[in-house]
């Protein structure tokens, strides 16, 4: 899945779960991939934390799905002219991106996205991030910023999808 129905599975999988930090660690792992960098590390017993393992609960069960193989292998099937890596790649991505539209016009989490993005601030949350590697921070800092001026991800018709791929504007894969 991807960041946006990441938080979306998470909305609804811990009931009660308002921390908007628990909703930021379960978007994290992905916007780690964006900014090439590990994830952070963090406390155990965090809202954050708690987040992230959700993320790779989720992560575990979803893409072994047949459906989503499915998505992955008809994506990468329809695909030519590009190295085997990069096309199972987009294929993957591209399937969470229309995924991510899906979920959002079934059930919006705006208020809950947004939220989850403030607590990464600097002044807020972010500064219980501890990424890994040196200019991480600013790298994450930048992406979620970006993220949060452009809204919820919800233009995901095949124009949209296929640009958010193929654009790498600041060497950032499917980034708004």
């Amino acid at each position: 899945m991807n960041f946006y129905g990441h938080l979306t599975v998470a909305t609804w999988t811990r009931p009660g779960q308002e921390d908007p930090r628990f909703g930021l660690g379960a978007m994290l792992p992905d916007f780690a991939g964006m900014v090439r960098a590990r994830p952070p590390e963090t406390r155990a017993a965090t809202p954050l934390a708690k987040g992230i393992d959700n993320h790779h609960e989720v992560d575990a069960v979803f893409h072994r799905t047949p459906s989503f193989l499915a998505l992955c292998r008809d994506g990468a099937g329809a695909m030519r002219g590009a190295r085997r890596g990069t096309v199972r790649a987009a294929a993957h991505i591209g399937a969470e991106l229309f995924l991510d539209g899906w979920l959002h016009r079934r059930l919006p989490r705006e208020a809950a996205y947004l939220a989850s993005l403030e607590a990464g601030a600097p002044e807020r949350g972010g500064a219980e991030l501890a990424w890994q590697e040196r200019d991480a921070a600013a790298r994450f800092e930048a992406l979620r910023s970006r993220l949060v001026a452009y809204g919820v991800p919800a233009d995901v018709g095949p124009a949209a999808v296929f640009g958010r791929l193929s654009t790498t504007e600041q060497g950032d894969i499917y980034l708004p």
